[in-house]
Order: structure tokens, then sequence, then C-alpha cells
């Protein structure tokens, strides 16, 4: 398969929102060693890039879930509880990661402060 079929598979594949038993035995019977490790890295890149990973070290009420989620029309949200986040909130979306915690505003001023002097 080219990498435009390789492309294609994955995004129905996504599209699925489950990879089921006849997409795995296709995948597994029809692709060449090559061609699987090229599907997984494009299946890898499109989750990432359809997926937004939220992080704090406290439970996030509903309201603030739907409005963060509001944000990110069309993408799948994963809020998660993450006891090193240094309080504040995390988000990962794609290739970009905002961190507005207390941990990385202090480690900004600090390294700011070093680089004044």
């Amino acid at each position: 398969m080219n990498r435009q079929q390789l492309k294609k598979l994955a995004d129905l594949t996504i599209a699925l929102e489950n990879v089921d038993e006849g997409v795995v035995k296709y995948v597994s019977e029809k692709l060449s060693r090559s061609d699987l490790k090229e599907y997984l890295l494009l299946l890898k890149k499109l989750v990432n890039n359809n997926t937004v990973y939220v992080k704090t070290d406290i439970d996030i009420s509903r309201d603030v879930k739907k409005t963060i989620s509001e944000m990110f029309p069309g993408k799948k949200m994963v809020f998660e509880k993450d006891t090193f986040s240094g309080g504040g909130v995390s988000i990962k979306t794609g290739d970009n990661i905002f961190n507005l915690s207390v941990k990385n505003y202090i480690n900004q001023t600090v390294e700011t402060l070093k680089e004044q002097l």
C-alpha cells in the first residue's frame, strides 16, 4: 500500500472510534511489516491530534470540564488527576502544551531571574 492508502485506512479507523476484530484481521493479513509501522505511526498521529489531555491535581467539576471541552470542539477529551502537576492545570493538544500550573510559573520566574542577573 502507498502512504495515501495507509492514511485513508488510518482515517477510517479513527472514524470508527473503535478498532474491531475485522480491522485488526485485515491490517495484520494485508499489510507488510513496513506498511504496518507506517499505519501505526499515522494512527498515533491522528489520535494525538484529535485528543486533548487535561491534567490537574484536583478533581474538576462537571461545569469546568464542559467549559474546557467547548474550547476544543470535535476533540476527544481526557481528564486526568495528576498529583505532580504542581497546582493549576496542564492542557496538551497535538504538539501544543499549555502549562498553567503554579509549579511552571515558579520555574519560569526563577529562569527569568537567572537570565536577568
